[in-house]
């Protein structure tokens, strides 16, 4: 079960000003959004989890999410997935995440319905490019060009959902996490 430094469940997230967010040890996701919708949030600072800074999840829809200082403290920077649908996330990415920056639709136990119409304005404080990989088809809309993005990884739709079916039964059959 994810320990979650900021939470946002089932419920409007209205204009939000949050100063840093740098959560305790042990932590999974610094901010975690699973139905939440209608929001924008800023904050200075965004110190990463073990896994995101942020992660967007079962059917997120409508937000927009700004930080002057992405810092991963784990795999992702950012992660959107189950089914979430107009989101945009922008600022300075200033410690990279170890697998990839922003990660589209990977695996949800909640919702495992692909993302949609998700909006990159991200930049890094060296010019490496912010990576991107999308396990069910949604490629993000980039709002600055100027910055390069290299793409991991990208699964078609359909070969999402098949690859999305068979970890579920990975997973009720214990043989992996």
């Amino acid at each position: 079960m994810d320990q979650n430094f900021l939470s946002f469940a089932n419920e409007e997230v209205g204009e939000q000003s949050l100063g840093s967010l740098v959560p305790p040890p042990g932590t999974s996701d610094t901010l975690k959004f699973s139905n939440a919708w209608n929001g924008s949030v800023e904050a200075t600072v965004i110190q990463g989890g073990i896994e995101d800074c942020m992660d967007a999840n079962n059917g997120s829809r409508h937000l927009k999410v700004r930080a002057d200082d992405w810092r991963s403290g784990g795999s992702q920077v950012i992660t959107i997935k189950g089914g979430c649908e107009d989101i945009e996330v922008s600022g300075l990415i200033t410690t990279k995440g170890r697998v990839v920056d922003v990660d589209l639709d990977n695996y949800s136990d909640q919702n495992h319905g692909a993302s949609k119409n998700i909006r990159l304005n991200l930049r890094t404080d060296n010019g490496s490019p912010v990576t991107w990989r999308s396990l069910k088809g949604c490629r993000p809309i980039i709002l600055n060009p100027e910055q390069r993005y290299k793409c991991q990884l990208y699964l078609p739709w359909i070969i999402g959902v098949i690859w999305d079916r068979f970890y579920q039964l990975l997973k009720l059959l214990h043989i992996c996490a």
